[in-house]
C-alpha cells in the first residue's frame, strides 16, 4: 500500500494555528500525498457532509459519513479506448440520528464492493487528470436486526461520476529523493438506501472528497500540537 504523507512539515506553533483554524471550518483540502501514483487509493476516506437518507417511518436518518476503499482490489487496463477498471472492497460509515429530532443515535457501518472506470488512464504510473465513473456500488449491513442496503440509484446511473488527478511532486532515483505524488479525488453519486428488504427506500445525491479531515478530528489534534508548541517555547526560554 502506498505511504501517505502530510503536505509539508510546519513549525509546531504554526501547526497549532492551522489545526485550530481548520477545526472551525466545514471542509479542508481534498487531496493526499502518496509515494505512488497507483490507483485505487486504499484506506483513505472520502468524506461527505451529506448522509445517505432518512426514514421518518422508522425514526432514523443516516447522516454525514465516509466511504473508504479497502483491499482486496483489482485493476485492469483496457485498450481502444484505454481505461482503467477498478474493483475494490469498500466500507461506508455513517452517523445515525433520530428523525424527527436529529439527535445522535450511534454509527452505522456498511460493507461491500465498489467499481469504477478511470476514463483515459492507460497505465498505473501515469499522471494527469481523468473523469472517474462509478459503475457499481453495493454495500450492506443491519440496523436493529433489519437489513440496510446502499446501492447506486438505478434512475441516475449516467450521473455517477467523479474526478481523479495525480501530480508528480518530483524525487526519484536520480536525485536520491523519494518520489511523491499529490492525488486529489472526489465522487458524485446518486444512491438508493433500502431498509428492511425494500420496505422503506429513499434516494440521495452524495458527494465525497478524499482526505478531507472532519472538524472533530482536527479539534482533537489541536491539544497535542498546543502542548508541543508550549514545550518548544519553554526550551527556547
Amino acid at each position: 500500500m502506498p505511504k501517505l504523507r502530510s503536505r509539508r512539515p510546519v513549525p509546531a506553533a504554526l501547526a497549532v494555528c492551522v489545526a485550530i483554524g481548520l477545526g472551525a471550518m466545514t471542509s479542508a483540502r481534498a487531496d493526499i500525498i502518496s509515494s505512488s501514483p497507483s490507483l485505487p487509493v486504499l484506506d483513505v476516506p472520502y468524506t461527505s457532509a451529506v448522509g445517505a437518507g432518512c426514514f421518518p417511518a422508522a425514526g432514523f436518518c443516516v447522516s454525514a459519513g465516509s466511504l473508504t476503499l479497502t483491499a482486496p482490489a483489482t485493476s485492469d487496463f483496457t485498450t481502444s479506448p484505454g481505461n482503467q477498471l477498478i474493483t475494490s472492497d469498500a466500507t461506508y460509515s455513517g452517523e445515525l440520528t433520530t428523525d424527527p429530532g436529529g439527535a445522535p443515535a450511534g454509527t452505522l457501518n456498511l460493507t461491500g464492493t465498489i467499481a469504477q472506470e478511470v476514463v483515459g488512464r492507460t497505465s498505473d504510473t501515469e499522471t494527469g487528470s481523468w473523469v472517474d465513473d462509478i459503475t457499481s456500488l453495493s454495500l450492506s449491513g443491519t440496523l436493529e436486526g433489519n437489513p440496510l442496503d446502499l446501492t447506486l440509484d438505478p434512475a441516475d446511473l449516467s450521473e455517477d461520476t467523479g474526478s481523479t488527478s495525480i501530480t508528480s511532486l518530483g524525487g526519484g532515483q536520480n536525485d536520491g529523493k523519494e518520489s511523491l505524488y499529490d492525488i486529489s479525488s472526489f465522487f458524485d453519486v446518486f444512491v438508493e438506501l433500502s431498509y428492511n428488504n425494500g420496505a422503506l427506500t429513499t434516494t440521495r445525491q452524495i458527494t465525497g472528497e478524499i482526505g478531507v479531515p472532519e472538524p472533530a478530528s482536527l479539534t482533537l489534534l489541536a491539544a497535542p500540537l498546543l502542548a508541543l508548541g508550549v514545550a518548544r517555547r519553554r526550551r527556547r526560554g
